[in-house]
């Protein structure tokens, strides 16, 4: 089990590539802190994850939120003194619609939780990963932050963030012994993509698990100094 006495931060994690990143890195070992605004589904995961004999702090929380994130790193280190991993997976719902019926609302909302959370939980993980001169943080972007889709400016303008950041921020922590590594998956079968996207054949999209995969790889010491690196992970229907 490669990730035995890892602590690992996954937001976004109760339902979809979230889940499926946590139970991926709990079942390799890992003690697990979780963040979603979805009570209910998350305190579920954290169930599944101590059924699997690791244990998990389970924590409603908007990572839009400099409080709720500041209130995050707490737990984590109140329940197990650090975090070795942090996975910033918290994502929104991808509207369709061309950028004049896009709402300067609908922009700050995408971009306060596609790519500030990504900005404010590294942020706060930082002085700990520091201090201990190691640390793996893992950003799940999208295929929209390398090039563009049609009719999702406000989405691809955040992912393209993501991607930028991510590889600003490791260059910034390399010589800090501190990986910083981005995953772009293409369409996934989960429940946002699918109310995003209705009318598409799922038949061919990744699953959840193909994108956890990658990312146990990434946390783990597998990936050894990758750090940079934009992963891209395309389905049959991308």
């Amino acid at each position: 089990m490669p990730l035995v006495e890892t602590v690992a931060v996954v937001t976004g994690s109760a339902r979809g590539i979230g889940q499926a990143i946590a139970l991926a890195l709990a079942r390799n070992g890992a003690d697990l802190v979780l963040a979603d605004r979805l009570d209910a589904p998350l305190a579920a995961v954290a169930e599944a994850i101590r059924a699997l004999g690791r244990r998990a702090v389970a924590l409603a929380a908007d990572v839009a939120d400099a409080a709720d994130v500041g209130r995050l790193v707490a737990a984590a280190l109140d329940a197990y003194g650090r975090v070795d991993v942090l996975v910033n997976n918290a994502g929104t719902i991808v509207l369709p619609g061309d950028l004049l019926g896009t709402t300067p609302e609908a922009w700050d909302a995408m971009m306060a939780t596609n790519a500030r959370s990504v900005f404010l939980c590294s942020r706060a993980v930082l002085p700990h990963m520091l201090a201990r001169r190691r640390g793996k943080i893992v950003n799940i972007a999208s295929t929209a932050g390398l090039r563009p889709l049609p009719n999702r400016a406000a989405y691809c303008a955040s992912k393209h963030a993501v991607v930028g950041f991510t590889r600003a921020l490791a260059l910034d922590l390399r010589p800090h012994g501190i990986a910083v590594n981005a995953i772009c998956p293409g369409a996934v079968d989960t429940p946002l993509t699918a109310y995003s996207r209705p009318a598409a054949d799922r038949s061919a999209w990744l699953r959840p698990g193909d994108v956890a995969e990658v990312a146990v790889f990434l946390a783990s010491d597998a990936a050894g100094g990758m750090t940079g690196a934009v992963v891209e992970v395309a389905g049959w229907a991308d």
